[in-house]
């Protein structure tokens, strides 16, 4: 699709230069052979993280399609976050709730008592 949504040239766009960091490609190489899609696109598949591990963090890939960007087209340049998934929580944090949930019950207990004490 292009930038209004419509369908894009059947024009193959030949090798990429595609540095996603944090991710890794698995299928579709940048090779001059990608198999186009009858609506022109090509589809690229990453995994998140690297043979490291995760690092949290907002990135920035570039995706250029060197013969395009060679006569008209502009090198992309989409942002994306990567997380685990995990909140840190610290003790603290949980003690805090526990005293404030405490702290709840002990005031409906008080005015469960006032009712009690009014019959």
């Amino acid at each position: 699709m292009d930038s209004k949504g419509n369908n894009s040239n059947s024009l193959n766009p030949g090798a990429s230069i595609i540095t996603a960091p944090m991710m890794t490609l698995v299928s579709t190489t940048g090779s001059a052979t990608a198999i186009l899609k009858a609506d022109g696109t090509v589809v690229y598949t990453y995994a998140v993280g690297l043979s490291t591990g995760i690092t949290e963090g907002t990135y920035t890939s570039t995706v250029d399609f060197t013969s395009l960007t060679a006569v008209a087209a502009s090198v992309a340049t989409p942002t994306y976050k990567v997380g685990t998934g995990t909140t840190a929580v610290s003790n603290a944090d949980v003690l805090k709730s526990i005293v404030a949930l405490i702290a709840s019950i002990n005031k409906q207990i008080q005015a469960l008592q006032k009712l009690i004490l009014k019959r």
